[in-house]
């Protein structure tokens, strides 16, 4: 079955944040047939690739021959999906509740939405749960 949104996450050399966002959306409440992990390593590294290997979240790791940047990583990830929807979040950031896909997911199936953006105040590399509001 093909899934229905895929989350894509770049990452560079910060395998510790990467492992903590695997964490939380490996408790997501879609099932997990409904969507799809892309990490994409903005350059080769042993340690992400150790911390993906490691992660209970099912991931597609895409590995950029070279470090290109963030919106290079982005751009491989959303190609590479196989969803039609596609959700970014960065490697520091840990989705707030177990619902969290869910709750982003539902407006665009019920209406015909476009875009669905999360509103969230971002703390980086406190370890503090991120938390905010959605708007469709």
């Amino acid at each position: 079955m093909k899934p229905q949104v895929a989350v894509v996450v770049p990452t560079h050399g910060r395998p510790e944040l990467l492992a903590r966002c695997l964490a939380a959306l490996a408790e997501q409440t879609l099932p997990g047939s409904a969507f799809e992990v892309v990490v994409v390593s903005d350059g080769p590294d042993a340690r992400t690739r150790a911390a993906i290997e490691r992660s209970a979240c099912p991931v597609r790791h895409i590995e950029l021959p070279q470090q290109r940047g963030p919106a290079a990583a982005r751009n491989a990830g959303w190609r590479a999906a196989a969803a039609e929807v596609i959700a970014f979040t960065d490697d520091d950031t840990v989705p707030a509740g177990e619902a969290r896909l869910h709750e982003l997911f539902a407006p665009m199936r019920a209406a015909q939405v476009e875009a669905v953006y999360p509103v969230a105040r971002t703390t980086y590399d406190t370890g503090l749960p991120l938390g905010g509001q959605l708007v469709a």
